[in-house]
């Protein structure tokens, strides 16, 4: 492996202790600039190792001894007699991945670095080559104590699914905007997707200005499913309490209406099947007709379904096209439901059918959809969510689930995204929740979690070779909308009460 001058420069010197050096862990002394996670290079006669600094240690020879400072300190001023500041160094432990080659290549280390070997920096080249950083890749951040931008490749971040997962205000809606941001830019030649975005709290809506072309908005109180596609397994999906019988008598109904449509050349509405099924409960007998008429009332009380489909769910999907679905308006939880329910299913059967390109569904607080303990209509689209977690990757169909709460996500869905991005999270049930669902999660990440601050990140799995701690990057335009304290609330709040009383008083 050739050197160049940014390699020589020399970190450190391998020490020895009772247990290292070994092939798994080190100890140096530090000669030069070195900081916690930086990535090293050790160099002795026969190998060259990669690792990186854990952990840094201050040390003294004066302060070595704790009953010999104190007897001292009784008498004197250890540092006003004795050269203390000569002695003062810092040890830094290091985790070791193994061995690289001449073409770059890591290997398991065989055998451990001599004491005495150099520890030298690492240059931009083996980094990018160790981790798996690509050239073409989403550029996602910047990785921590190194200047190399964080790019990873498209298909490894991606294919097999992403997980975000953090506690509130860490910062994970801002990474996924980022990444957004990536997606929308990326080149032809680079393989570009649909982006579809499940926008729980109306977050994302400044695309809009930044990306007008780019980005299409539907309202959630505006979408609507066709009524063509109803069926009594639809149903069954959605509305809770409908029986077999039940089912059996609404697919009668619905055919019939559709037939009598088809021939009369005339669309049929939610209307005419709520009458319809009024009429024959009033005179039909039959246990399985009692009860429909208000099953269909609820669905009706929904406003979800027309004649013709809102979006057309073919053409909302292009490549490099951001299209998102603003939920924040809903206030029927169920509407909810059903809508990314449909979403979910319905992109699917057209992506493996190829009527759509490849394409990533984003969902913003997956939680709440897809819950790990639910009832099965506290939770309509979990099914949907982990059939294309399972199945979407051979398919070009990808998932990002965004969450704060990982505990109370699906494990089944969890579990197959096989990259996790990781902020800061203190809670205890939700950090063994990742470490038993996230591949790659050792101790080490776990206990770095809590630490990380806000717009700070590990990223772990499928998309790099090893875990990656990283600082998101600015976004390329920010987001207008300004967000006002508790404070600033409360106080517009009230002097807007008082402008409303002073005007009814001046119209008295």
């Amino acid at each position: 492996m050739k050197e160049s001058g940014q390699e020589n420069a020399i970190l450190g010197k391998i020490i020895s202790t009772n247990d290292t050096p070994n092939t798994n862990e080190c100890f140096f002394v530090v000669l030069g600039d070195v900081k916690k996670g930086q990535y090293i290079l050790i160099k002795d006669e026969k190998d060259v190792y990669i690792a990186i600094v854990n952990e840094l240690f201050s040390a003294n020879k004066y302060f070595e001894r704790p009953e010999t400072v104190m007897d001292y300190e009784k008498v004197i001023d250890i540092t006003s007699h004795f050269p203390t500041n000569e002695w003062n160094y810092i040890i830094a432990n290091c985790r070791i991945f193994g061995t690289i080659t001449e073409e770059l290549k890591l290997e398991r280390a065989f055998s451990p670095p001599k004491p005495g070997a150099k520890v030298v920096k690492i240059s931009e080249q083996i980094l990018k080559s160790f981790l798996g950083f690509v050239d073409d890749g989403l550029n996602i951040g910047n990785l921590n104590n190194h200047n190399l931008e964080v790019k990873i490749d498209l298909s490894r971040l991606l294919q097999k699914h992403l997980a975000i997962l953090a506690m509130s205000g860490a910062g994970k809606s801002y990474l996924m905007s980022v990444i957004i941001e990536e997606l929308i830019n990326r080149k032809k030649e680079n393989g570009r997707i649909g982006i579809v975005l499940i926008d729980v709290h109306g977050e994302y809506k400044f695309f809009k200005h930044s990306y007008p072309t780019q980005t299409e908005i539907i309202e959630g109180e505006k979408f609507r499913i066709p009524l063509k596609k109803l069926s009594s397994h639809l149903l069954n999906e959605w509305i809770e309490g409908i029986t077999v019988p039940q089912m059996r008598e609404f697919d009668n109904i619905l055919n019939e209406l559709k037939n009598t449509a088809k021939k009369e050349l005339k669309p049929f509405s939610l209307n005419d099947l709520e009458v319809k099924i009024n009429e024959l409960e009033a005179k039909s007998q039959k246990k399985e007709i009692k009860n429909l008429y208000q099953i269909i009332k609820n669905l009706k009380a929904l406003k979800l379904f027309a004649f013709s489909e809102k979006p057309n769910l073919k053409e909302i999907v292009k490549p490099g096209k951001l299209t998102i679905f603003d939920l924040s308006k809903l206030t029927n939880d169920r509407a909810k439901q059903i809508i990314v329910h449909y979403l979910s299913t319905t992109l699917f059967k057209l992506r493996k059918k190829e009527r759509i390109p490849p394409f990533v569904i984003v969902i913003e607080e997956a939680h709440n959809f897809a819950k790990e303990k639910a009832h099965k209509y506290n939770a309509i689209p979990k099914a949907a969510i982990e059939t294309i977690a399972r199945e979407g990757r051979k398919f070009g169909a990808s998932l990002i689930l965004i969450s704060q709460r990982p505990v109370k996500l699906s494990t089944t869905a969890l579990s197959q995204c096989n990259t996790h991005i990781i902020m800061r999270i203190s809670n205890p049930f939700d950090q063994r929740h990742i470490e038993e669902s996230a591949e790659g999660v050792d101790n080490y990440v776990i206990n770095s979690l809590p630490n990380l601050h806000v717009g700070e990140a590990i990223i772990v799995g499928e998309a790099t070779n090893f875990p990656v701690m990283f600082k998101v990057r600015r976004r390329h335009v920010e987001n207008k909308k300004n967000e006002l304290s508790l404070k600033e609330l409360a106080i517009k709040y009230e002097q807007e009460i008082d402008k409303f009383n002073k005007d009814v008083e001046a119209f008295i």
